[in-house]
């Protein structure tokens, strides 16, 4: 379950409910009918655990902030983000079509969905770094939260995103790129994040209509390092092997050269470059 998130500071957020004749509009049937867009939060994710737990939110909610000053990634890294360049956003989806083993499908939409977003707006070749981190060229343009609370049969799931957008300068060791740097232009938030929303929800009726095996098939066509033979390092022990497979579960799949084959879940496994 997801604990209440922490108390908000600093912020004064704007509640925006639209018509299809007002305010920003999405090309979307459901998603971001309901848009909500802060000047600064702690975290998104925390925003919109805080909505799930005392409101009865709408499924689709968009939640975006112009700044993060606690933004979370994977297993409790840091999202590092200059305030203005870039999107950050949650987006919260309701489902009874999946079953606890198969939550992972939501990673994968949502990787596809902020790849082709990227490469729509770049004109530039991405792939997805397992879990669901997007790559331009071995660097990270966008990585994403995705975290989930059952009630019986029913996922509410909160999918976290952060795309580099305009900002040019990052830590050397952090193997950063943005779309701006790329593309050598200067973009629009909230037109990637129409785009984004739009891509979202077209995946995300593939989990509707119960296209689990075309949505792993277009995982694994865009995965980085996918059957090729590099260096991964697992408990400091370097070895070299080819992913064969991401189960729905998330595991990853490693072949060796002698065929052995090992699951690994997330931080369990290091990608070398």
């Amino acid at each position: 379950m997801l604990s209440k998130c922490n108390q908000l500071i600093n912020y004064k957020p704007t509640l925006h409910i639209f018509s299809k004749s007002e305010g920003m509009q999405f090309n979307t049937v459901f998603t971001g009918k309901n848009y909500i867009e802060l000047d600064s939060v702690d975290s998104t994710n925390n925003y919109a655990a805080n909505l799930i737990n005392t409101t009865k939110v709408p499924d689709g909610t968009v939640i975006m902030a112009h700044y993060q000053h606690s933004g979370r990634g994977q297993m409790g890294n840091e999202w590092l983000s200059n305030p203005g360049e870039n999107l950050m956003c949650s987006i919260i989806y309701r489902t009874n079509q999946l079953a606890a083993t198969e939550s992972f499908v939501i990673s994968k939409i949502a990787a596809i969905a902020v790849k082709e977003t990227v490469e729509e707006i770049t004109n530039q070749h991405t792939l997805i770094k397992w879990p669901n981190d997007i790559y331009i060229e071995q660097k990270k343009v966008s990585g994403m939260l995705i975290e989930n609370q059952w009630q019986g049969n029913q996922l509410t799931t909160i999918i976290g995103i952060g795309i580099n957008i305009n900002q040019t300068e990052f830590d050397q060791e952090l193997r950063a790129t943005s779309c701006s740097l790329v593309s050598g232009k200067t973009h629009q938030i909230d037109t990637v994040l129409k785009t984004l929303v739009q891509n979202l929800e077209h995946y995300y009726n593939w989990i509707r209509g119960k296209k689990h095996i075309d949505l792993n098939m277009l995982y694994k066509d865009n995965l980085l390092f996918f059957e090729e033979n590099r260096k991964y390092k697992s408990n400091d022990v370097t070895f070299k092997a080819a992913i064969t497979d991401v189960l729905n579960t998330g595991h990853i799949e490693l072949t060796k050269s002698n065929g052995e084959k090992q699951l690994y879940a997330f931080k369990e496994i290091e990608f070398v470059f």
